[in-house]
């Protein structure tokens, strides 16, 4: 971490800090300052996105803890989608997938009949994170590749580099049975499809 950088963020701490439970916060270059009455923590920032896989903290509450991944992770800051670009290709993937997949209602008759999912009132929830890049490299994780359900991960990725990584969720206008929709994860330095499914 550096110093120099987290001293200047503390000289710049607002005088009158939050209580505990909401924080305010001071961003110079790749570093953030989270600060309250009662804690305070450093986290990296990648192109304006806190990576909390990557941070620093002390919380001094009921006892105090320490916390420190800052100087265990690196980064990679290759990320080959904007936002706009990441959910525009992962709603054409979910509609993919849909269009591939067999829906089922059952019906006032007790009959099950095969449905197609409602985009007409989609909506959805995109995220951005920062992950370790062996994360979904386990044992659970190979088993559910095999139904495939589980994560792809490259073994070029280290384990001690935080890889960008998108998230999706694309919920369909009304519920079929109890699924509501579609998901997808896609790594961002590569552009690689981690997983698409219900």
């Amino acid at each position: 971490m550096d110093t120099s950088l987290a001293l200047d963020l503390l000289n710049q701490a607002p005088n009158s800090l939050p209580a505990y439970g909401s924080l305010a916060n001071v961003t110079l270059g790749d570093m953030t300052l989270f600060i309250s009455q009662n804690s305070f923590s450093f986290g990296y920032t990648v192109n304006g996105v806190n990576i909390p896989n990557k941070s620093w903290s002390i919380d001094f509450a009921d006892k105090i803890s320490f916390h420190d991944t800052f100087g265990l992770y690196s980064t990679s800051s290759v990320n080959v989608f904007s936002e706009e670009e990441f959910t525009n290709f992962a709603f054409d993937l979910a509609q993919k997938f849909c269009d591939d997949y067999l829906f089922y209602r059952t019906g006032e008759d007790g009959v099950e009949v095969e449905v197609r999912p409602d985009w007409s009132r989609m909506r959805s929830e995109i995220g951005f994170n920062m992950i370790p890049g062996q994360i979904y490299n386990n044992p659970i994780n190979a088993e559910l590749l095999e139904q495939g359900t589980g994560v792809s991960f490259s073994a070029e990725r280290a384990a001690l580099t935080l890889y960008p990584f998108w998230t999706a969720v694309f919920y369909f206008s009304w519920p079929i049975g109890n699924i509501h929709g579609a998901q997808v994860g896609v790594w961002g330095d590569t552009g690689e499809v981690a997983y698409c499914y219900e």
